[in-house]
Order: structure tokens, then sequence, then C-alpha cells
């Protein structure tokens, strides 16, 4: 797969974390982070699927599939974040997904399509409608995305705490020791 972060894929973040997972993101970094990145794998196999699902003939219709089989998804830390997207590489997904119009290179020229007679047809623009995938994806799946992730952390710290690798409270980052 291309980059996508240098193509216009989307990006699933978890901005407002509940007040129960600040505590433990303070109190278990490592169980919270491993937590996180399962979540956001999760989160990421699920939005693909569904933008997979509505390219599949639900908003679009399927021809060739290379659009459909570009559909990725990736997790990776940028400056200590956790970030999972999903994109393509495909040159025509943005028109699909943003709308807008195809004109020829060069200025006065025509485009040239193939007619359901066999016949060829030439026009000077053809506009294309607005057919989100990606993004409507993303919004059907988003109560999801969130109950995936906090499952997935919540998931991790549980097997830490019946695993016995938790810290001492003295050694733990943000926590003062006991001095009574």
């Amino acid at each position: 797969m291309a980059d996508p972060r240098k193509s216009g894929a989307l990006s699933i973040g978890v901005v407002d974390l509940d007040a129960k997972l600040r505590v433990w993101r303070t109190m278990m970094p490592k169980a919270f982070a491993r937590g996180l990145r399962a979540g956001i794998w999760a989160s990421v196999i699920d939005v693909q699927a569904r933008a997979k699902d509505l390219v599949d003939g639900k908003v679009l219709t399927r021809r060739s599939g290379d659009l459909w089989r570009s559909i990725q998804g990736e997790v990776f830390d940028r400056g200590g974040t956790v970030v999972g997207i999903v994109g393509t590489h495909v040159k025509y997904a943005p028109i699909h997904e943003f709308g807008g119009t195809i004109r020829p290179k060069k200025a006065g020229g025509f485009l040239m399509f193939k007619g359901q007679d066999g016949g060829f047809v030439s026009v000077r623009e053809v506009k294309i409608p607005r057919r989100p995938y990606m993004s409507r994806a993303l919004r059907e799946r988003s109560p999801r995305v969130r109950k995936l992730i906090r499952a997935h952390v919540m998931a991790s710290i549980k097997g830490t705490l019946k695993t016995g690798r938790v810290l001492p409270a003295a050694n733990r980052r943000g926590v003062a020791p006991n001095v009574n």
C-alpha cells in the first residue's frame, strides 16, 4: 500500500478519554498503551471492512475491484500518539469520496469514453457526484470504535492485574509513595 499518510486517508483518533481511562493511563501506562494499540487496530479493521462493504455496491458499483482491494489500514506512532488510518492509494478514490469535475488535461480537448453500444463518446467535462464511502464508514462505525478501544484498554489492564505485573505504587510515575 502506498503511504496513506501522504494521501487523502482518514484517521481514527481518540480525543476524549473518560475519567476512568485517564486514571488507568497514569497508573499503568504500558498496559494502557498495549490496550490502546490493540483497540485502534480492531477499530481500523472494523472501519476498513465497512468502507469495503460500501464500495461493493452500496455507494459505488464495483467494476475492476481495484478500489475495493486498495482499501487498507495501518497503525503507527506519531509523536507519542497511536494513530490508526484507513486509506487507499487509487488515484480516482478522492473524486468518488468528495465529488468534482473531470476535465481534459489540454485546454479545448475532449474526454473519450466507451459507450454502451460499443462506440466512443466524447465530452468536454464529466461531473462526478459526491459518493462518500470512507467518511461514511468512519461516521457509521464511530460508536463502535469508542467501545472497541475502551474494551481493549480495559482487557489489557485486567490482564496485567491478573498476572501481577503491576508496579508498587511508589514506583509508578505520577503517584506519590505512602508515607504513613
